[in-house]
Parts: C-alpha cells; sequence; structure tokens
C-alpha cells in the first residue's frame, strides 16, 4: 500500500487537516482496527470495499469522531481518497451536530449533495488528483465563506486547539472563563462542532501522543512513554490504552495494522 498526502489551501487550514490518496490491494480478506484520533473523515473508495459488522459500507462515506475501536475488514484493489478534518473543522461545512456522527459511519449523500458526491467520484476514477484538488478547494472554501457560526466556531477552534497542544490537563473552568461561558455551555459547543465533549477529546489527545511516540520509538519504554504523554502512572495509561484499542500496550505491533499502519506512521 502506498499513500500521499496533499494540504489544502491556507484558508482552509483550520478545518481541513490534509488529504490523502491510499493505494493498495486487499486480496480477499484484511482486517484491521482504527483507533480514535480527534477527527472526522470523509472517505472516498475506488474498487475497494469496506465492511463494518460484516456490513458493506457504501463507496462514499462520512466516519464521525470514534471513541473506541474500530474493526473494519477490507477486500479488493483500487484507491481511497480521504479528507481529515480538524476536530472543529467538520462543523464549519454542516449544520448537523457533530455529535449525531459519532461512533458511526454513514453514507454521505445523508449529508452532502449528490452531485458533489458523484464528481469526486468521477475525478477519482480518471485519477485526475490535481482536478480533484481544485474542486474540493473550491468547493470547501465556498461553504467556508458561506458558512457564519460567530462565537461558537471561536470558542471551539480555540479550545480544541489548547486541549490538543496542552503539556497536561487542562482546567475546563479556566477555559470556559476565556469566553465568560459556563462549562455548561462549553460542554455544547463541543458536542455540537467536534462531536466529543471537552474531557474526551483531551484523553484522545493523550493517547494519540503515546501511540505516536510507540509507533516513531518502539524501543521506549512504558514508563517513559507513560510520563511523556501526560498519565498519571503506568496503570491509567494500560487502562486507557486499552478503551481505545481493546488490547494492552505491551501487545502493539505495527506489522499487525496492515492498513492502519500507514496513517499512524503520518
Amino acid at each position: 500500500m502506498k499513500i500521499q498526502r496533499f494540504t489544502p489551501t491556507t484558508v482552509l487550514r483550520p478545518y481541513i487537516h490534509q488529504y490523502y490518496l491510499a493505494e493498495g490491494d486487499f486480496g480477499v480478506s484484511t482486517r484491521d482496527v482504527f483507533f480514535a484520533d480527534g477527527c472526522i473523515e470523509m472517505v472516498f473508495n475506488i474498487g475497494l470495499d469496506f465492511y463494518k459488522d460484516d456490513q458493506k459500507e457504501t463507496w462514499a462515506k462520512l466516519i464521525g469522531q470514534i471513541t473506541q475501536p474500530l474493526k473494519v475488514r477490507a477486500t479488493g484493489k483500487g484507491k481511497s481518497f480521504g479528507i481529515w478534518f480538524t476536530p472543529h473543522g467538520f462543523s464549519r461545512f454542516s449544520n448537523i451536530p457533530a455529535n449525531k456522527f459519532t461512533n458511526r459511519t454513514i453514507p454521505l449523500e445523508l449529508v452532502f449533495d449528490q452531485n458533489f458526491i458523484d464528481s469526486v467520484g468521477e475525478y477519482l476514477s480518471g485519477n485526475n488528483i490535481h482536478g480533484l484538488l481544485n474542486v474540493l478547494n473550491g468547493y470547501f472554501e465556498k461553504s467556508s465563506i458561506n458558512s457564519s457560526r460567530g462565537l461558537k466556531d471561536q470558542i471551539a477552534s480555540y479550545s480544541s486547539d489548547r486541549l490538543l497542544n496542552a503539556q497536561e490537563e487542562t482546567d475546563l473552568n479556566s477555559l470556559a472563563n476565556t469566553f465568560n461561558v459556563s462549562q455548561r455551555y462549553l460542554q455544547k459547543i463541543f458536542r455540537e462542532n467536534i462531536g466529543v465533549p471537552p474531557k474526551q477529546l483531551q484523553r484522545i489527545s493523550r493517547f494519540q501522543k503515546a501511540l505516536h511516540q510507540m509507533t516513531a520509538s518502539p524501543e521506549v519504554p512504558f514508563t517513559s512513554v507513560t510520563y511523556d504523554a501526560g498519565y498519571y502512572d503506568q496503570s491509567h495509561f494500560i487502562r486507557e490504552f486499552k478503551a481505545f484499542t481493546g488490547f494492552k500496550p505491551s501487545d502493539y505491533h505495527l506489522q499487525n495494522h496492515p492498513i492502519n499502519q500507514y496513517f499512524l506512521k503520518a
């Protein structure tokens, strides 16, 4: 499998983390597990079929925030084109509360216009990736300009960045006071704009820090990973890791993830 990554325009970078094109041959059946990363994702598959709980998914789909291991099965030979939104980014292009998608994979036509979906499919089938990127950048720039969420968007953007980049646990009351809103209102904004509560996003961020360190430096002892990622102690780290992956840190091996390994190395 090979993967290419593309950066969106400057206007879109606060909302779209990256585009990617993945090409591979998964044969009759390849199984893998995907983990929480704090983002909503849009995916288009050509020549590949993905199954969740043995139910075939549509070729164009939206993957909401995931808070538990996502087991998938892939078959066929072809390509996937994905759009990774920033934690609050997807809400810029949809009026549906983000928590409606959490732990769900849904057909994209339930959220976006069919003409837009068909257009992406045509460019992808014709292998015109340059043209596809131009179309997507133009489409999302126009959608972003036409979207006006004001204070809610500012709060979601600032708060999610603060939580993801904090070296230690962020006090949510202090975060709410920054915008002179209640903690209850802050929770509401997170549910609507991000899809998970603030504390859940913090947990995902901490888990991702540990996962990236384990992937990049598998020789580093778990004790170092525990404290570098911000966990209280090793039992806390093991408990959280298992909650997000379904197995203990000692059982994590990159080669056991034939699909996900290419994204974990990002």
